[in-house]
């Protein structure tokens, strides 16, 4: 019987996510889409955050109502200091939120395929501490068609820390 690492360790063995572990933090935040909320608003849903932390899961716990209109929402990076954009979507590309969602919705696995929730932000963006914006960057939400229907979605971002 030999021994045998895990996939995450086999890959990344300087990653302490998968060997000694890591922080985890949530971040809730409540997106209003409401007439006040139009085509090209920013929502930052998590501010401050360091190259080398990772996100884990973007998930919508409660599900939503249908937002007719909300079709094209990005999750992306945009700097601390200043609000320029990094990558608007680097997480998430074009979401729609037009149809129901009745049941907590896990975005991260087959749900996004282009999203490699094995790198750091830093890995998804070429940033490194040395070259990350001052203050880190913020996880935001790029609304690019708002549509005119109102509401809430409620959105848990669960992000890893070195320890």
């Amino acid at each position: 019987m030999g021994a045998v690492n895990t996939l995450g360790y086999t890959n990344y063995p300087k990653n302490p996510l998968y060997g000694t572990g890591k922080k985890v933090r949530r971040v809730r935040a409540v997106i209003y889409n409401a007439t006040a909320l139009s085509d090209g608003d920013v929502v930052t849903i998590a501010r401050g955050l360091p190259v080398d932390a990772q996100i884990l899961n973007i998930n919508f716990p409660q599900g939503h109502a249908a937002r007719s209109g909300l079709t094209d929402v990005d999750f992306g990076f945009h700097r601390q200091d200043n609000g320029a954009v990094i990558d608007k979507d680097a997480l998430i590309d074009g979401i729609t939120f037009a149809s129901a969602r009745t049941t907590a919705v896990d975005l991260l696995g087959s749900n996004v395929s282009s999203f490699d929730f094995t790198k750091t932000i830093g890995g998804l963006l070429s940033l490194t501490s040395e070259t990350q914006p001052s203050g880190g960057v913020n996880l935001t939400a790029t609304i690019n068609t708002a549509g005119s229907t109102t509401g809430t979605i409620i959105v848990d971002i669960d992000i890893a820390f070195p320890a």
